[in-house]
């Protein structure tokens, strides 16, 4: 079999109604009609099916059967461990990880190749993501990476904006990825794996991407913002103002399922737990006390079932999520202080 030099894995979850346009920007990536000529193909494609309801595998197979290859789990087993399986059963020198609901610009592959194999130092590489609403690719921005506050709350950069196609930044390092859509060395992958595993597979999904994005930046890996690297997203809740105002937080909570909110909340203690520093715990006390303050009181009076549903889950896993601490901490590369290189 030839050897890929990307293995593109896409997670998928009923995402019948997203999948045609992703998978028909994937296959429209210039350079996949040259593959059969060449010693090294561009990519392949694995498809994990986290157990869909809706047909989506059946209209895979159908559309693009000879194209890839369909794993499907018997349950849904949560997108961090989708991903890690695919990573696994793969062999590519990157990895494309992407969502089902994302539209590839033609020349999205060969940008990102292109420059991780100019920048050996660089693990991820996180496109310029815009939104894709009503079926039209708009101006407005979904993502150009993630950032945080004093507070380490995270966010995606520039979210909601709206940029002209000759407004986008310049290439710019920046703290971590989105899982969106992002490109990832695999020996960088593998430099920070746990157990086997890249994502933390505790997270089920949501903040995955945060977690690994810090663990690469504690040995030292990049990550990059290519602008020339484009793709759209179809984000079905989505922040119009980045900054968010506590009113703004509290409508943006009501329209996401009690899950959502419970793995978001949940996972953000966990993301902490595992990776923030003493040193920076205690530099940043009261900016971090009064924000998670405000969060459990409001989950106190609208949701306390989810309050007490989180914290009963990071009781139980406390010694699993210090032990990868322990690991983190002992593992790192690079002095605790430097984070504040990345503080917004």
């Amino acid at each position: 079999m030839k050897q890929s030099k990307v293995s593109i894995i896409i997670a998928t979850w009923n995402g019948k109604e997203y999948i045609e346009n992703c998978l028909q920007s994937v296959f429209s990536q210039k350079g996949f009609t040259d593959q059969a000529d060449s010693a090294e193909q561009l990519f392949d494609v694995l498809i994990i099916d986290n157990n869909s309801g809706d047909g989506t595998v059946d209209f895979i197979k159908e559309r693009f059967g000879n194209k890839l290859k369909v794993v499907v789990n018997k349950q849904n087993t949560g997108f961090s461990r989708a991903y890690n399986q695919g990573i696994h059963w793969t062999s590519g020198r990157y990895i494309l990880v992407l969502n089902q609901d994302v539209y590839l610009a033609d020349n999205f592959l060969y940008e990102a190749v292109n420059f991780l194999d100019i920048y050996p130092k660089v693990g991820a590489v996180n496109p310029h993501i815009w939104r894709w609403q009503d079926e039209t690719k708009n101006h407005i921005v979904d993502s150009l990476g993630l950032e945080f506050d004093k507070k380490f709350q995270f966010r995606n950069i520039s979210e909601g904006q709206i940029l002209e196609n000759h407004e986008k930044s310049e290439i710019k390092p920046v703290f971590g990825f989105t899982g969106t859509a992002v490109l990832l060395r695999r020996s960088a992958l593998y430099d920070v794996a746990y157990n086997h595993q890249f994502f933390d597979e505790d997270f089920f999904s949501y903040k995955e991407d945060v977690d690994l994005s810090w663990r690469l930046r504690w040995r030292n890996w990049d990550t990059v913002y290519l602008p020339t690297m484009e793709a759209w997203h179809k984000r079905t809740a989505s922040n119009e103002n980045n900054y968010l105002k506590d009113m703004n937080v509290a409508c943006q909570y009501k329209k996401k399922s009690n899950f959502v909110n419970l793995l978001s909340y949940r996972n953000h203690i966990y993301l902490l737990i595992k990776n923030l520093p003493t040193r920076l715990f205690f530099k940043n006390f009261f900016y971090i006390l009064w924000y998670e303050l405000k969060k459990a009181v409001f989950l106190l009076f609208v949701k306390p079932e989810i309050f007490f549903i989180a914290w009963k889950d990071v009781f139980k896993n406390k010694r699993n999520l210090f032990n990868k601490r322990k690991n983190i901490m002992h593992n790192k590369k690079v002095n605790s202080l430097s984070l504040l290189t990345w503080l917004k």
